[in-house]
């Protein structure tokens, strides 16, 4: 694994939290969100959010697996979902993002 696409996942995953948690374009989405208790407490936390983007990021792209970021254990899987949490709150704590 390059540590070029590291970055490149770690940030598509940023951002793609970001823009559920932060941007003006789902704020509509995100309060109907809130109004289940459920849902409430995830809808605001960029952590949180960024964790199922990666996890789905992983999952669903199986060329993301074997071409930029390769896992082949559930270990690696759990490594670089883990690598994701702490991207997340590492950038999330210096931009006053995260909470």
């Amino acid at each position: 694994m390059d540590a070029v696409d590291l970055v490149l996942y770690s940030g598509a995953v940023y951002g793609l939290a970001w823009l559920v948690v932060k941007s003006a374009l789902l704020e509509a989405a995100r309060t109907r969100l809130r109004a289940a208790p459920v849902s409430r407490k995830l809808v605001d936390c960029i952590v949180c959010v960024g964790t199922w983007i990666g996890l789905a990021l992983l999952l669903a792209m199986p060329e993301l697996s074997t071409v930029c970021i390769p896992w082949s254990t559930p270990y690696d899987l759990v490594l670089l979902l883990g690598w994701t949490v702490f991207f997340l709150w590492i950038v999330g704590r210096c931009t006053g993002d995260a909470s």
